[in-house]
């Protein structure tokens, strides 16, 4: 890309293998990962972080598709800033997957809203709301067992690999915290991650 002189064409075939390559990369890297924490050896690099910027900084890797399908993401918090001392690297692994199942079900035109509070006991929640077609509650138990996928139409080619939402789990309960699923009353799926401020 950077040294040929290519044709329109085969730039975006080159630009096509590169993005399934690096998502080649990054399923290979869940699949260690998850090895990984269930084997035990896994251990955290806790650090300060502003989770509003982070997060806003992770959407930003979904713009072209968002953009291109017309989807809507917006954070609501009434923090500003919200310092938490977490994991840097394995909460980006866990928001990333979380954003990119949403965008993944969401319909052209849709919305997807990030929730982000804290309480008093000192616990985080962030929340991912889209507007896709939702889980049955048969399925809502099921859906981060690994390789675990679900019955439901998606609103884009990409086929889901059945890792990302079970990596989310460990990667969340190894900051001691909980991750879940419900339906939203108006439609739609909400998961929801709960951890300690100070995990």
């Amino acid at each position: 890309l950077q040294q040929e002189q290519l044709s329109a064409r085969a730039k975006g075939y080159v630009k096509l293998v590169l993005k399934n390559t690096y998502r080649m990369i990054r399923l290979v890297n869940q699949v260690l990962d998850i090895r990984k924490v269930q084997s035990g050896k896994e251990t955290l690099k806790f650090q300060k972080l502003d989770l509003i910027a982070f997060t806003r900084h992770l959407i930003s890797y979904f713009e072209e598709t968002l953009s291109k399908r017309g989807i809507e993401v917006n954070i609501i918090s009434r923090h500003p800033v919200l310092e938490v001392f977490w994991d840097m690297e394995k909460i980006e692994i866990v928001i990333y997957n979380l954003l990119a199942n949403a965008v993944k079900f969401s319909p052209p035109k849709g919305r997807i809203k990030i929730m982000i509070g804290t309480d008093d006991a000192g616990w985080c929640t962030l929340e991912v709301i889209d507007q896709g077609p939702g889980v049955s509650e048969e399925e809502l138990g099921k859906i981060f067992s690994i390789y675990y996928e679900g019955k439901n139409k998606i609103h884009t080619p990409a086929k889901g690999s059945g890792i990302g939402l079970a990596l989310a789990k460990e990667l969340v309960e190894l900051h001691h915290g909980e991750i879940y699923a419900k339906n939203h009353p108006e439609g739609g799926l909400v998961v929801v991650v709960k951890i300690k401020v100070n995990a």
